[in-house]
């Protein structure tokens, strides 16, 4: 579901719903309704801005993270070696590159003072703006360019998605039928934001459909979250 709400923020860019750092009333509106058509699941506004800040929490700092000297990428186990206190949580849990790929679409363009880059644009003179435009250019192309140098290296061997690749049982869609059928597993919690981004990767799923029972599966990803939330 991360992967749609991805998509919905995308098309609600690209025709102009968001004019700051968040959607408009117009947007808001359009991303429950999307969301609600592709997934059947009513979640409120509420709900969609603590998933569009929390995605552009991890992003900036996977950003950060990528930008420093001495980080390493481990293709094989999908983990990075970072000493940043705040991103404990990226050693075991990655982002996959095409879901990076969404997030340059959805966060590249809103700078660091907040402001959507095209909104500031358009709402002042061009020639008061014209040399900080110049600076912003500046880093969102260095900035292109080192997540360009990342996927590039990870192209061949990230871990992928696609359902031509997945074993029996271990596809996304199979995986989530499975974890949804548990009886106590709600879509309204943060543990079920957490499995749909943690089962995203193909490893993970192939380690969930391992092991064994339906509980003996729930408390092994429990742990997981658990895990992660310590980090």
């Amino acid at each position: 579901m991360l992967h749609i709400f991805c998509d919905i923020c995308i098309k609600a860019i690209d025709i102009g719903m968001r004019s700051n750092t968040h959607f408009n009333k117009t947007g808001w509106k359009f991303l429950i309704t999307s969301f609600k058509e592709q997934t059947g699941h009513a979640f409120t506004k509420t709900q969609l801005k603590n998933k569009w800040d929390g995605c552009k929490n991890e992003w900036r700092i996977w950003n950060k993270l990528v930008s420093e000297i001495g980080v390493g990428w481990n293709s094989e186990l999908g983990t990075i070696s970072a000493s940043d206190e705040g991103a404990k949580k990226f050693r075991h849990v990655s982002i996959e590159p095409s879901l990076k790929n969404k997030f340059d679409r959805m966060y590249s363009n809103i700078v660091a003072t907040g402001v959507c880059m095209s909104s500031f644009i358009k709402t002042r003179d061009p020639y008061e703006v014209r040399g900080r435009k110049k600076k912003m250019y500046g880093i969102g192309v260095q900035l292109l360019s080192r997540c360009n140098q990342l996927l590039e290296s990870m192209s061949n061997k990230s871990d992928s998605i696609s359902v031509h690749m997945d074993r029996e049982g271990c596809s996304i869609c199979e995986v989530m039928a499975e974890l949804h059928s548990i009886p106590g597993v709600s879509i309204e919690d943060e543990f079920h934001d957490f499995a749909t981004e943690y089962l995203s990767l193909r490893r993970k799923r192939e380690m969930w459909a391992s092991m064994g029972d339906k509980q003996q599966k729930l408390r092994w990803l429990q742990r997981m979250y658990a895990y992660t939330k310590r980090a």
